[in-house]
């Protein structure tokens, strides 16, 4: 009898063991991914190509028209170009599973150009369906 509940013991471990292993690997993953989006994203901002901009918003979250308004202010707000660099601040990982599993990441980056910092949040959804962001902000560190 001990040494049945000494194997299951060791199971309930392992199988612990190997969950937390595979969370770990999803939220990295998902780090990455949102981290080179918003690469692509303030590259296309730099290139002024706001058809990239929005095809990296997840659908259905901004018409075109009112995000090219925000895309105006965005780009007003946030000069940059070529040479920046993307630190993240805060990182928080929320993930769903079922019928529809969906993951949510919520990041903030400090994003250093030249003389000025800025912070970028980010908000982005991953479902089966689709990906994009769903929330993208810029401050200047005078606003932060």
């Amino acid at each position: 009898m001990k040494k049945a509940k000494k194997i299951c013991i060791l199971l309930l471990i392992i199988g612990t063991a190997a969950m937390v292993m595979t969370s770990c690997g999803s939220v990295k993953s998902a780090s990455n991914i949102v981290k080179q989006r918003t690469g692509e994203f303030l590259n296309a901002m730099i290139l002024g190509d706001r058809d990239r901009m929005y095809s990296l918003m997840y659908p259905d979250t901004v018409s075109r028209e009112a995000f090219d308004i925000t895309a105006d202010q965005l780009e007003d707000r946030c000069r940059i170009g070529k040479g920046y660099e993307l630190k993240s601040r805060s990182f928080s990982y929320n993930s769903s599973v079922g019928e529809n599993s969906r993951k949510t990441v919520t990041v903030e980056y400090r994003l250093d150009y030249n003389e000025d910092v800025y912070y970028v949040n980010v908000v982005y959804l991953m479902t089966d369906d689709s990906q994009g962001f769903t929330e993208f902000t810029v401050t200047s560190s005078k606003e932060h």
